[in-house]
């Protein structure tokens, strides 16, 4: 055969003995694609092979999967619950939810048990296998301690622009220092029981040095008295005449039958009497 037959397409001889041109070429490449059927032409250009050698090593490679079923995954059709377990399994999902370990990184809070094993059973149940059910909590954790940051510094900001603005109304740092200590004071001194103290309530619940909460027991402190019942009252900004005059014309003052007519009768025999002072 001469060089130049052997660069021609390769082809099958027809019925007058001349060869006709094929879509592959002597060497084993394609050519003219023209030339293949229909399907032969989508098949090869959808998987990109420019030779006869390339598609004949991808069947061997095919066939070779093939020879190892247990690698191969099948997606279910719809909600195969008995399917989908399987296909859970292979991506390495452990054979129970009690499997799942979760390990805290160095410094992390450890989470609650009782939520660690509600998520393993949601984790189990989604299929996840052990590396996404670690990070899938870590996530969740890095996601709670950002939003705690955030929300402790909103409330620092929040404390700082109160207590700026309550030194407003101060000439001197010794005059504020002083409203706050009377409100501690105040807090302390007023028993909520023989054990406990308002003081002990702000303090477990991080008040304590609240500038708001420290203005409102100050003004407490400067409003409030103590009747001869032990029970803080009326506020000494309405002089004891004030008041008086204010009960003779509440209608329950005069009417027994009013519900308050007791109380308010008891306050008012109050403020003829000399109040107790302590210390």
């Amino acid at each position: 055969m001469s060089e130049e037959n052997s660069n021609e397409d390769a082809g099958g001889a027809n019925e007058n003995g001349t060869v006709e041109p094929s879509f592959v070429n002597l060497d084993g490449t394609f050519g003219d694609m023209s030339k293949a059927s229909e399907g032969v032409r989508d098949f090869v250009a959808k998987k990109g092979f420019k030779s006869i050698d390339e598609q004949t090593a991808a069947h061997v490679e095919l066939e070779g999967m093939l020879g190892q079923k247990d690698r191969l995954v099948v997606i279910p059709e719809g909600d195969d619950t008995e399917a989908w377990s399987k296909v859970y399994d292979k991506f390495g999902r452990p054979e129970s939810a009690e499997k799942y370990v979760f390990t805290p990184r160095e410094g992390d809070p450890k989470p609650e048990g009782g939520l660690i094993t509600m998520f393993k059973e949601y984790a189990y149940g989604k299929g996840m296998n052990q590396e996404a059910f670690q990070d899938t909590i870590t996530f969740q954790m890095d996601a709670i301690l950002a939003a705690d940051k955030i929300y402790a510094d909103q409330i620092l900001n929040e404390r700082n622009e109160a207590q700026k603005a309550i030194r407003g109304r101060f000439d001197t740092e010794d005059e504020y220092n002083d409203f706050t200590q009377k409100g501690m004071a105040f807090a302390e001194k007023f028993k909520l029981d023989e054990n406990k103290s308002v003081m002990d309530v702000l303090e477990a619940k991080g008040l304590a040095h609240d500038p708001v909460v420290l203005d409102m027991m100050s003004q407490l402190s400067d409003m409030t008295i103590e009747d001869p019942l032990g029970e803080r009252t009326r506020s000494t900004t309405v002089s004891k005449e004030d008041r008086i005059r204010e009960i003779q014309k509440d209608p329950a003052f005069v009417n027994t039958m009013d519900p308050n007519h007791y109380k308010i009768m008891d306050e008012y025999k109050a403020l003829f009497r000399p109040v107790r002072r302590e210390g």
